[in-house]
């Protein structure tokens, strides 16, 4: 406690010093907290707009499918999508069905088509799901008009980025052109009744045109039940590869052979399981090295506070000089002597980093309930109109160890040579 006093005392006689170090220390804190959970909130929800919007948390596809990666359909394919028959889809059902509501399970088709409107034409991926599901909702924003009808069919809702492509609103009427498995082209008129944004995939100029199972199923030539994925939703995503993992067994025990993302051979009664993380891939990996971008900046600005406190503590040996030395004569040991430093050092450290973690909390709490705006129109691909923050407490802890860690890394050795400072050099110069 004596110790402590002492230090305190040290830092009010030196306020101007504590002051400038505590500004540092207080924008680290709060600028760390408040990235912790915006990239925290950024990752979130571009898994959770993979997951709902395309890929679920486990999906099942022909060992015969091509594509690992949804970025792979950025452009359209015209050819056929491998697909799972009638009779894969009962032994999957049959592998499926002990797990019960554990695992919501919902087919899809998937293919490449060409819109046509009026003015524009424009190939998209489509995806054909069951409109009852409403999963894929949760992954953008309704600009125009309304989500689809499960009562009616020849519908569909586009992103944004495809309806200025075309030229139409919600309302429009439009062309599609595509070819089934067999290879004859197909027609057909549908109703765009909605447009979307994606949360986070307009980023990447992601374009999908979602409709119901039949209308997709339609314009491949799919009429005896055949889909082109089995999408899984578990109950909570950090089970994914757990329920991956044994769902592998399971279909192996059944006698569907779970085959390598790119096998060399494909067996015929074999199927791809694949994860969010892997169909996702690249849009992940996007947003990674984006996230990494703000830590570096928040890197340099612990580099430059680290250079200040060692410059702080070195004048503060310096203005100490005559202190040391009568410490050291009356007996303090170069540790104790250096316990003062280093303790003066946390108190500043431990007051100005929680306050700036307590206010960078603070705001977080406040952007998790009114959502924080997208301050430039750029931003809107990445975040959204709005972002609602999503918060990791865990990285309040994190926050204040680092805090803790850089300070003592930076004082240690300056507050070292410091107190390394022989009785007798002071005396000399009385």
């Amino acid at each position: 406690m004596k110790l402590f006093m002492f230090a305190l005392k040290n830092v009010f006689r030196s306020w101007w010093r504590t002051f400038i170090l505590g500004i540092f220390i207080f924008l680290i804190s709060l600028l760390t907290t408040f990235m912790g959970s915006f990239s925290y909130t950024i990752r979130n929800q571009m898994e959770d707009a993979i997951i709902n919007g395309l890929s679920g948390h486990i999906q099942i596809r022909s060992s015969a499918a091509e594509d690992d990666d949804f970025a792979e359909h950025m452009k359209s394919r015209w050819k056929g999508a491998a697909y799972l028959d009638a009779e894969q889809q009962t032994v999957i059902g049959k592998v499926l069905k002990p797990y019960g509501n554990s695992i919501m399970v919902t087919p899809r088709i998937r293919h490449g088509a060409l819109f046509i409107s009026d003015k524009e034409k424009t190939p998209s991926l489509i995806i054909g799901l069951d409109t009852g599901s409403k999963n894929y909702q949760d992954a953008f924003i309704l600009v125009q008009g309304r989500m689809l009808d499960p009562n009616h069919s020849h519908e569909i809702v586009i992103t944004e980025a495809l309806a200025e492509n075309l030229k139409v609103k919600a309302g429009a009427a439009i062309g599609v052109l595509s070819q089934t498995k067999d290879g004859y082209p197909i027609d057909l008129a549908v109703t765009v009744v909605g447009i979307v944004q994606y949360r986070m995939l307009s980023l990447f100029a992601f374009s999908v045109v979602y409709t119901d199972i039949a209308t997709a199923g339609e314009l491949i030539g799919y009429y005896h039940n055949e889909v082109t994925d089995i999408i899984l939703y578990v109950e909570d995503k950090t089970s994914t590869q757990r329920v991956y993992d044994g769902l592998a067994i399971d279909f192996a025990k059944a006698g569907l052979t779970v085959v390598s993302p790119k096998p060399e051979h494909v067996h015929e009664q074999g199927i791809k399981l694949s994860t969010y993380t892997s169909m996702g891939g690249f849009f992940m990996g996007t947003v990674t090295g984006m996230i990494l971008v703000f830590y570096f900046l928040i890197v340099l600005l612990f580099v430059i506070a680290s250079i200040l406190i060692t410059n702080l503590v070195y004048m503060m040996g310096i203005e100490r000089y005559k202190e040391i030395g009568t410490l050291r004569a009356i007996g303090f040991s170069k540790f104790s002597a250096m316990q003062i430093f280093m303790t003066e050092i946390f108190c500043v450290t431990g007051f100005f980093g929680l306050l700036g973690i307590l206010v960078g909390t603070a705001l977080n709490l406040y952007f998790s309930i009114a959502g924080m705006p997208s301050p430039v129109p750029a931003m809107d691909f990445i975040m959204g109109k709005s972002l609602l923050f999503q918060i990791d407490y865990s990285q309040i802890l994190l926050t204040l160890g680092l805090l803790f860690g850089f300070t003592f890394a930076a004082s240690f050795i300056p507050a070292y040579k410091a107190c390394s400072l022989r009785p007798v050099e002071t005396l000399k110069e009385v």
